[in-house]
């Protein structure tokens, strides 16, 4: 993993899993799609699928509904190919990418957990 600064971000490839970081504090585990460009360049933003949030719904009042759902203990559905739109601006802002050997130890450790918590034991 390395820390890159936003115009560095804005090159990286679609695919691109990483972080929202500031100074020892990681957020949101994403997927970028692209950086939105016109003409001039860069506007300065991006879209990206949320890897950490994925609730599948279609407005902002679908997501209180299943987040409130969720909290009662009912299972709810995601959606891992749900873009969004970042919409920050914020040009100070820095970002953890994931290298590949990252995402394959990341892979291992999902796959761990499905088979000790989600397999059923045999008897």
């Amino acid at each position: 993993m390395r820390i890159v600064n936003f115009k560095e971000f804005l090159d990286l490839p679609n695919g691109t899993v990483f972080a929202e970081y500031q100074p020892c504090v990681f957020a949101g585990l994403r997927v970028k799609c692209h950086s939105i460009v016109h003409a001039q360049g860069y506007c300065g933003d991006y879209i990206y699928e949320p890897l950490d949030t994925p609730v599948k719904c279609e407005d902002s009042d679908e997501f209180f509904t299943q987040c409130e759902k969720a909290q009662k203990g009912e299972e709810i559905k995601l959606d891992f190919k749900c873009s969004q739109r970042d919409g920050s601006f914020n040009p100070d802002q820095l970002f953890a990418v994931y290298s590949k050997s990252d995402i394959i130890g990341l892979i291992g450790a999902l796959a761990d957990s499905l088979l000790s918590a989600y397999e059923t034991p045999k008897v």
